[in-house]
């Protein structure tokens, strides 16, 4: 009877742990944002920053979805739709955190799914993603501005 209660009381202590907990993501990334400024690198390095007009949207939903208008990685009639993670980068840089983004059902590529990272932080109340792959060369940042609702 003590192996049956045992049993039974790992179950239900398994089975209670989510691996979708957010409960440790930085809250501060759920809402609607949009891009406010894009800093892009020169030769020497150097970030020249272009204020942007009207940019693009992406929304981070607290339940790790996923959308915006930005159609540049995907091209899904204006709307792009999916879902995204955060960790925390085990790597020796200055930041430490990284979201990656998924995109679901995408039209123009083979596998229908694209993926990217990013490290992000905040400045300012602004939201600042940094690519993590080798898109831009000579390095970019594009800051986001949280809306209101």
């Amino acid at each position: 009877m003590k192996n049956v209660t045992f049993i039974i009381s790992m179950f239900l202590l398994l089975s209670s742990c989510s691996s979708d907990d957010n409960s440790n993501m930085d809250t501060r990334l759920f809402g609607n944002w949009e891009l406010i400024k894009l800093g892009t690198g020169n030769e020497s390095g150097e970030l020249q920053w272009q204020d942007i007009e009207d940019g693009y949207y992406i929304s981070l939903n607290n339940n790790l979805t996923y959308e915006t208008n930005n159609t540049a990685a995907c091209a899904n009639n204006g709307v792009n739709n999916g879902s995204y993670t955060t960790t925390e980068n085990t790597e020796e840089y200055e930041l430490s955190n990284i979201i990656t983004i998924t995109i679901d059902n995408c039209t123009n590529e083979p596998n229908s799914t694209v993926e990217e990272s990013y490290f992000y932080k905040f400045e300012n109340d602004n939201l600042i993603l940094i690519p993590r792959d080798s898109s831009c060369i000579e390095g970019c940042q594009y800051v986001f501005k949280k809306l209101s609702k």
